[in-house]
């Protein structure tokens, strides 16, 4: 299992992120077409569950280029962008199938609730980019009269 750590760089919401398998992992829910069949918004797949503490996002990342990766969050908004590449990237292959859909993408994400952007614990385990975020906890105001 590779773990990667992960930094807020500024008030923006951009992220530095280091780890064992990748020096940068950084942007999740819409699809910039490099022409190579992603239809928006469809890749990577992506799950979101909760409890009463954490908020989770896996990300579907089988053939990604893990250097490719680029994660970002501002504003309860997760953006996920990266590359897969095709391995055959020959001119002298004939495809009788491609189902397969290769080339850059970018997800985009709003999250169901307000998490701690600086705690994000960020994985990549088995082909699967696995998201921990702390929720935010809701404080009553006090009007004063």
């Amino acid at each position: 299992m590779s773990h990667f750590t992960i930094k807020l760089l500024d008030n923006t919401g951009r992220f530095n992120c280091a780890g064992a398998t990748s020096s940068c992992i950084q942007d999740a829910f819409r699809i910039n077409m490099s022409g190579l069949g992603f239809a928006r918004g469809s890749f990577p797949a992506m799950d979101v569950c909760e409890n009463m503490e954490f908020l989770f996002v896996a990300a579907d990342m089988s053939g990604v280029d893990i250097e490719s990766l680029e994660l970002y969050l501002a504003d309860q908004i997760l953006t996920l962008k990266g590359r897969r590449m095709c391995p055959w990237q020959d001119d002298r292959f004939s495809f009788h199938r491609m189902e397969i859909s290769y080339g850059s993408f970018e997800r985009i994400l709003r999250l169901p609730a307000a998490v701690d952007a600086e705690s994000a614990d960020v994985s990549y385990q088995n082909g699967m980019l696995l998201i921990k975020l702390i929720r935010l906890k809701a404080c009553k105001i006090v009007v004063k009269s």
